[in-house]
């Protein structure tokens, strides 16, 4: 139904994926679990907004690719997915919609690049490893979205973004995996204060939703978006 956000490319095997997000028509997908907004945000009830996946049906990256549905990690509405790998298993990370209409970061393994893996009563294992507590994480209104993953030597990383995007106050922060268990939330350590790059005096204000390009010497890049004013 349009909005088309975040896309992202990845290659497992002799394939790529495209993971994105999107607004679905009503009658195409279920309403996804989150709370319907109030007040003001009454008109912006996103429960029909999920990730979705592509596969190339060839190695062409430039080739036909075919639709392979939406992740709904126990059916939660979401945006912002991406992947991440450790210890050989895959892993999908997303921003799912909570209470209060906030975003928290939601971590599911997967059992291939577009199927959830299952536990056994066949639901979706899921687990959710940060949600806005810190002040920088809530201006506007509570978001954690946007994640990316990064990875330098044995560390694991997952930069994401928080607080409102239109405020003025969209900035980055940082999880650091310090256990062995992606899925157990307190294995990630979240940074006390935002990591964002925020340079006034080069126009660069709002600075969020990442991704990281890694050069065979070594070098790692963020690219990132953000807004040349500060309003």
């Amino acid at each position: 139904d349009g909005d088309i956000w975040a896309p992202e490319i990845h290659k497992f095997g002799d394939r790529w994926y495209i993971v994105a997000t999107a607004k679905f028509k009503r009658d195409a997908v279920p309403a996804g679990k989150m709370p319907k907004a109030t007040g003001k945000d009454k008109d912006h009830d996103d429960a029909y907004r999920y990730s979705f996946i592509l596969e190339s049906k060839t190695e062409d990256i430039f080739g036909d690719y075919e639709f392979k549905g939406i992740i709904a990690p126990d059916g939660l509405s979401n945006i912002d997915g991406t992947y991440l790998k450790k210890d050989g298993k895959l892993y999908f990370v997303c921003s799912a919609y909570l209470e209060g209409a906030h975003q928290a970061l939601h971590i599911s393994e997967m059992e291939n690049p577009y199927t959830l893996k299952k536990d056994s009563e066949g639901k979706d294992i899921v687990e959710k490893i940060s949600e806005p507590t810190k002040l920088w994480e809530k201006k506007g209104w509570k978001v954690n979205e946007g994640a990316a993953v990064l990875y330098h030597e044995d560390d694991i990383f997952i930069v994401y973004s928080a607080s409102g995007y239109s405020t003025g106050k969209y900035c980055m922060g940082m999880l650091t995996l310090k256990g062995d268990d992606v899925m157990n939330k307190n294995s990630w350590k979240k940074s006390p204060t935002r990591v964002s790059y925020h340079n006034p005096w080069k126009d660069i204000y709002s600075a969020g939703h990442c991704s990281f390009i890694h050069k065979d010497n070594g070098d790692i890049y963020m690219v990132y978006h953000a807004n040349k004013t500060k309003d």
